[in-house]
């Protein structure tokens, strides 16, 4: 992916074809090892076939049945499929706008769980952030609509705010600072009691609304992200409870130690999971049967999947 987006010719250069992408002068980024036609189809193609195996690979393991039900799964492979497609128009045309490098990016999203819920957490936020933009427009119109009507008449409104639309640029780009002051100086240079106006509008457009709108979508933020913690909290204790079902063949509703230093035997075989010797595992096995029954319930069976992982040293005697 971060190879594609170094080395693949850009639109902005495949679109001049008059000139040449090597030409540091006329472009910023020339000069740099991009790839031709061919080798971005090879690469493209090998991309491609990596990605159909990464997709589709869980099918020999989960089956077709299970595999079919996951959203992400359908949603890979409706990308995928435009993905190809999008290869070939490429392969065949050269097209001015392209869709390949937008779905690597979402591919890259749904593979990375953090990056996943990151963006899920963000797209929670879309109402939020209409909200606050619905506000900034209210503001930015009204206070541009004033400037016009309130400089109309004078050397601010004939040099500076000629138009409604004029002035709703010029407003707005005051709202960023970058035009400040040269924008209401003329403005000044009539009277110094004009400067209120636009030190009002900085005023409440940069260190009130701006504030607001950050107070307002941070407060937003930590709500969603405690939402997507408690379901992903409740996600993987009903996770637990099935293994945990599985694992209690006698429906007896708790684990005695053979059954745990079983499952530790099976964990030991994933390479991902740490090692875990059985002493250690006898050790943490002694901590959590709380009870001293040499009974594990469910409740101390999550307990044991959140602690299985620290490594425990032995105290001297």
């Amino acid at each position: 992916f971060f190879l594609s987006y170094s080395h693949e010719k850009p639109l902005w250069c495949r679109k001049d074809a008059l000139q040449a992408c090597d030409q540091r002068d006329l472009y910023f980024l020339g000069q740099l090892p991009y790839f031709s036609t061919t080798e971005s189809l090879i690469y493209e193609g090998l991309t491609l076939v990596i990605l159909v195996m990464d997709i589709f690979c869980p099918l020999s393991y989960e089956g077709l049945n299970i595999f079919w039900r996951s959203t992400t799964n359908k949603l890979k492979i409706l990308l995928l499929f435009i993905l190809a497609c999008d290869i070939l128009v490429f392969a065949f045309s050269s097209q001015p706008f392209r869709l390949a490098p937008y779905i690597r990016v979402v591919f890259l999203i749904m593979t990375i769980r953090e990056l996943r819920m990151c963006a899920i957490t963000l797209a929670g936020l879309i109402g939020t952030y209409l909200n606050v933009l619905a506000l900034s427009l209210l503001f930015l119109l009204f206070a541009s609509w004033l400037a016009y009507v309130t400089f109309e008449d004078t050397p601010q409104g004939k040099t500076i705010f000629t138009s409604y639309g004029v002035t709703l640029y010029q407003m707005f780009v005051l709202f960023t600072t970058s035009n400040n002051p040269d924008v209401w100086v003329p403005a000044y240079k009539i009277s110094r009691w004009y400067s209120l106006f636009f030190i009002v509008y900085v005023l409440l457009g940069v260190y009130f609304l701006t504030n607001l709108i950050l107070a307002v979508i941070y407060d937003s933020f930590k709500e969603q992200f405690a939402k997507q913690l408690v379901q992903v909290d409740s996600i993987r204790k009903n996770i637990l409870q099935k293994a945990f079902d599985l694992i209690d063949t006698n429906n007896r509703g708790y684990l005695d130690r053979e059954q745990c230093i079983s499952l530790l035997n099976e964990l030991n075989k994933y390479r991902s999971l740490p090692k875990t010797s059985r002493e250690d595992f006898e050790l943490i096995f002694a901590e959590l049967d709380r009870s001293g029954d040499f009974k594990v319930t469910s409740e101390e069976f999550a307990d044991l999947c959140n602690t299985i992982a620290i490594k425990f040293q032995k105290e001297p005697p």
